[in-house]
């Protein structure tokens, strides 16, 4: 395609699956076409155009949808690195289309020599953007409140060539998330970034719930990022950093069976809201994430309603994202300076929602929720007829 072309010649479309075709629509290069237009399905869809550029960082080349936005997003044409063939049917479907960007952004420059700050990074998504902030030549202090689980994933990083900082601390704790930023400052002299990681998660209905529970969620995922803030703020204001929190698509709209989380993640959007309004004109950046259903850790756990520590069940009702593109998604809304960001369609679909038609939303989550419980009752089902089967087998 040549360099001062913007958008493909109409007759290009043809060539476009549906799907494909609605990646175009939401590129960012069109938002002139779906801001301004008269169809109010054109100017909802408009909505997501802005964060088309967003949305299609860390691709695979296998999917041609996403593909073929980040192909037309100018932005992305020229952050992008690598060059792979785009396939339909298993032909090349055009000379010029038959190679995209791939958005494998460079952010050497951008961290190198930053010092960042993961809370709850032993697993999950904070591990995933430790070892990515790493390759970028940060220096990281990764955390958690496992002292065994925490050494490992230090050891596991120093085997690939990386020398992390690990400190055990509880966040929830003032004097441990204390002890967290003076230990950091103690070794690097400055602390550049904070990214507020640090959660633990449940599942029960309110009439269920132990008041411990709910105490518990609101102690690590909001106290937590409240005690780990105060803790680094002033070394931040002096560097001119970020602190970033991780929010969740709870905390766009309460979820049932949630209540805990969904109340933690959503005060979160008012405590950066506060914050940045507070640090105006300091040059310090303040962003909140809402992260979607995300892959997660094997061996990851979350909360029953008596407090018990379970496995996370599984979400079918949703598709998960590859925490490798979340956690790139994090890092580029520090490289960014981005206040707020909302990851997956299905937390998208819901923002927008709830400001257009809120009774819809809530007829939206009520169903969702009804089938959620649905796969529930038959997994239980399913698994108390094999454990009958088996003392059966065994008299």
């Amino acid at each position: 395609m040549p360099n001062n072309a913007v958008n493909p010649e109409p007759s290009r479309f043809d060539k476009l699956s549906v799907a494909e075709g609605m990646s175009v629509l939401f590129c960012a290069n069109n938002i002139r076409k779906t801001r301004h237009s008269t169809n109010p399905k054109a100017r909802t869809l408009g909505w997501f155009s802005r964060n088309c550029v967003d949305d299609c960082d860390g691709i695979s080349g296998s999917n041609r949808c996403d593909a073929f936005a980040s192909l037309i997003c100018p932005y992305n044409r020229k952050r992008n690195q690598e060059l792979v063939p785009v396939q339909k049917n298993s032909t090349i479907i055009d000379a010029e289309w038959s190679t995209i960007h791939l958005n494998r952004v460079s952010v050497m420059s951008e961290f190198k020599g930053k010092v960042v700050i993961i809370t709850g990074s032993s697993m999950g998504i904070g591990k995933t953007v430790a070892r990515q902030l790493l390759e970028a030549g940060a220096s990281v202090v990764i955390n958690g409140r496992n002292q065994e689980r925490l050494d490992a994933t230090a050891l596991q990083f120093r085997s690939q060539g990386f020398d992390p900082l690990p400190i055990a601390a509880d966040v929830s704790n003032v004097d441990d998330a204390r002890l967290l930023a003076q230990r950091t400052l103690d070794h690097f002299g400055r602390i550049d970034i904070l990214i507020n990681n640090a959660g633990v998660s449940m599942e029960g209905e309110l009439d269920d719930l132990n008041p411990d529970v709910f105490r518990k969620v609101i102690d690590v995922n909001l106290l937590g990022s409240v005690n780990a803030t105060q803790g680094v703020l002033p070394a931040i204001r002096k560097s001119g950093g970020s602190v970033l929190f991780i929010s969740s698509v709870a905390g766009l709209s309460g979820l049932p069976g949630f209540s805990a989380y969904s109340c933690s993640k959503m005060a979160l959007t008012a405590l950066a809201q506060s914050l940045r309004t507070e640090l105006h004109g300091e040059g310090v950046h303040v962003g909140i994430a809402y992260v979607g259903f995300t892959q997660n850790d094997p061996d990851k756990q979350i909360h029953n309603a008596q407090g018990e520590l379970i496995p996370q069940p599984a979400r079918d009702f949703a598709s998960a994202q590859p925490v490798d593109v979340v956690a790139q998604r994090i890092i580029q809304m520090v490289e960014r300076r981005q206040f707020k960001r909302v990851f997956s369609p299905l937390g998208k679909l819901a923002a927008i929602t709830n400001w257009w038609s809120p009774p819809l939303l809530s007829w939206f989550i009520r169903h969702m929720y009804a089938r959620y419980e649905l796969a529930k009752t038959f997994q239980t089902g399913i698994a108390g007829a094999i454990e009958n089967a088996e003392l059966r087998i065994a008299r």
